[in-house]
């Protein structure tokens, strides 16, 4: 009973990952095929759950050797579920924000249509960025570490995160600056792919479509943002 309980969970881990490396290698293909379709924004929104669901796995094996080495393991559900309730709400926030700036630029946007085509793109290759982030996060989970071995409170704790970004040792600077140097290179990528699609589905120019999320993400996402930093501090906060 057993064996077949695992082999169940191993074969759909198995679909999941494989669905995944096809949206990877072909994103634009993938995009085509699930919108080939006119459906409510309901469905959209369960077929983009279940693209960033398959994500947020895989992102949490990469960084299972990160977790463990602040105390969270794969049974730490409380930190798990608490995380993909901060990333869902991040793409939520996005989506809406980019969904805005495009009817307020005259393009006939649907929330679910883009919300699909970020999540092909964005959720798809959320991976690489948790990969990438791997020396920030050793920095973060370090400072949490020691600062709760002072007892330090949650704002003193901030304060003492911020120190240790700021001035990092030698050590830790370089990777820190190859980190942020192919963050910003992937996300400028992501971002034309992404702009690429939604001009193409939208049948707009894809300069007004950059154009639009540059506004939307400048302006629109700067509440949302900071909401989604503070939340995701705080689960890191209480579960490291």
């Amino acid at each position: 009973m057993i064996f077949n309980e695992l082999t169940s969970a191993l074969s759909g881990l198995i679909d999941i990952f494989v669905e995944w490396v096809e949206y990877v290698r072909h994103p634009f293909l993938a995009c085509d095929r699930l919108l080939v379709d006119y459906e409510t924004d309901q469905v959209r929104l369960k077929r983009a759950m279940k693209i960033w669901l398959s994500s947020f796995i895989i992102s949490v094996v990469v960084l299972t050797p990160l977790y463990n080495r602040g105390g969270i393991g794969l049974a730490t559900l409380g930190f798990h579920l608490s995380l993909f309730f901060f990333v869902t709400l991040a793409l939520l926030l996005t989506s809406g924000a980019i969904h805005i700036g495009l009817l307020w630029d005259g393009v006939k946007s649907r929330f679910g249509d883009t919300l699909l085509i970020y999540s092909l793109f964005f959720g798809t290759f959320s991976p690489l960025f948790s990969l990438l982030s791997y020396p920030s996060l050793a920095i973060l989970f370090s400072s949490l570490k020691v600062s709760k071995a002072q007892h330090l409170g949650s704002w003193e704790t901030a304060v003492a995160v911020s120190k240790a970004f700021s001035s990092p040792s030698p050590i830790a600077a370089i990777p820190l600056q190859f980190e942020h140097a192919l963050t910003v290179v992937a996300s400028l990528a992501l971002s034309g792919m992404f702009a690429e699609a939604v001009a193409k589905y939208y049948q707009k120019d894809r300069h007004r479509i950059l154009s639009s999320m540059s506004f939307s993400i400048a302006v629109l996402g700067i509440v949302p943002g900071l909401i989604c930093a503070w939340f995701y501090y705080y689960v890191v906060f209480s579960f490291v």
